[in-house]
């Protein structure tokens, strides 16, 4: 390492990780494939809700959600296969990706399962938990999304209170130890 160190120096540069957006716009098809995330996520809550007004029937409401999750795995795959980006914001954007891609049919289990046990006559909101047909809205969805978990329940355990301080040390080690890869990639990695 020291030999390495002494021959070439340190080639660490955080400008190059900005121009890398900003001077090569093929690199930007990552950028638009985490951002097209919102909309796999709001046609699965569309779907839900449809299913649970009726408007399709359970085996379409089956189609819809494997052509989407098919979709939801398959355009992303094919954009970094043609465009060939930037190695590791295109593993960045695969792995979003795969995580939506496990959150959304974990969604989708929990949801019909409880469109199948669902009576309305007896479904009642107790003590703060939520119920079925209440669950189906956006702020519900995006905390599961945001939520560091794969698996959807109705009511996740939560604290009183937001703890800061551990939040914040959790979001440093994030940052800290993606700096360093990308520092150690362009240092060690890139020719």
């Amino acid at each position: 390492i020291a030999d390495l160190l002494s021959k070439y120096g340190v080639l660490v540069n955080p400008l190059v990780w900005i121009k890398i957006f900003v001077d090569k716009p093929y690199e930007w098809p990552c950028t638009i494939l985490i951002l097209s995330l919102s909309i796999y996520i709001v046609v699965g809550l569309q779907l839900e809700k449809a299913a649970l007004k009726g408007t399709l029937s359970s085996n379409a409401v089956l189609t819809f959600w494997a052509l989407l999750l098919t979709l939801l795995l398959v355009v992303p795959a094919v954009t970094v296969l043609i465009i060939k980006p930037n190695p590791f914001a295109a593993a960045f954007a695969l792995l979003l990706h795969a995580n939506v891609f496990m959150k959304l049919f974990s969604y989708r289990a929990v949801n019909a399962e409880c469109r199948e046990n669902f009576n309305p006559a007896k479904e009642k909101t107790k003590d703060g938990q939520v119920c079925y047909p209440d669950n189906l809205n956006h702020r519900d969805i995006i905390y599961f999304i945001l939520a560091p978990t794969v698996c959807y329940e109705l009511n996740f355990p939560r604290n009183e209170r937001i703890r800061k301080r551990f939040l914040m040390k959790r979001m440093l080690e994030v940052i800290s130890i993606s700096v360093m890869l990308l520092a150690l990639g362009q240092q060690w990695l890139v020719p």
